[in-house]
């Protein structure tokens, strides 16, 4: 390999390693059982969104799951491509999404045909990572968003309702808490994707988010119906 190419490796290793962004790591709980892992980076400087969700404990209500995410992002953070890999029990899949803000279309492709060629959008529309990210980041982000439900257009309704002081295993935070709520804006069932999104897209989900005073998310709970969940922050850098 020329010098001129091992050094232009050795600097596209240190901007990578210097854009700015932060990783946060989390454990996800039920029923008194510590179920998966989570992983959510974000780096800012080339505008990325990686998430990675693993099972550590599985039965007949929770399935082994091993999926990964990745959005690329614009200003605003609005998704211009969203990539699924699942794996999870015996459903295997890949789905890429582009999204055309500027004509209002998105186009998708899933190896198992569960969304595939073009459908609407809104102009404001996100997926759920990018959204997820988006309410971290802003400083008061109460009010109503779009969310891709899998082709189906769903509103996501913030609200505040407290701010109150969260212990985590890496510190204690101030963090505001929003009740968070999901309706699907047509009369359209949303194709079953993936267990994450599936169950947080859903009519019968309450989902509540604790934000820090610096823009970190250091809990999340959902409960549908009769089961709950405890999203609790584990590790964070930046």
């Amino acid at each position: 390999m020329k010098a001129n190419h091992i050094l232009l490796i050795i600097l596209l290793s240190f901007i990578m390693q210097a854009l700015p962004g932060y990783v946060a790591d989390y454990e996800v709980k039920a029923m008194g059982l510590k179920l998966a892992t989570v992983r959510i980076e974000n780096n800012t400087g080339a505008q990325l969104i990686n998430v990675s969700v693993k099972s550590v404990y599985s039965n007949r209500i929770f399935p082994p799951v091993d999926n990964r995410y990745q959005v690329n992002y614009v200003s605003g953070y609005y998704p211009v491509k969203y990539y699924r890999k699942i794996h999870q029990n015996d459903l295997r899949d890949s789905v890429m999404v582009y999204y055309n803000r500027d004509n209002k279309t998105a186009s998708a492709n899933s190896t198992q045909s569960k969304i595939q060629g073009k459908y609407k959008i809104s102009s404001e529309i996100r997926d759920y990572f990018s959204f997820f990210t988006m309410l971290t980041l802003e400083d008061l982000p109460t009010g109503k968003y779009v969310i891709d439900g899998n082709g189906c257009p769903w509103m996501a309704s913030v609200d505040l309702e407290k701010i109150e002081t969260i212990h985590t295993d890496i510190g204690k935070f101030t963090a505001r808490k929003y009740n968070i709520s999901f309706q699907n804006m047509t009369a359209n069932k949303m194709p079953y994707i993936d267990m994450i999104t599936h169950n947080l897209l859903n009519e019968d989900t309450t989902l509540n988010l604790w934000i820090s005073t610096n823009h970190i998310a250091v809990k999340a709970s959902m409960r549908k119906k009769t089961v709950s969940m405890i999203w609790d922050m584990i590790g964070y850098s930046d």
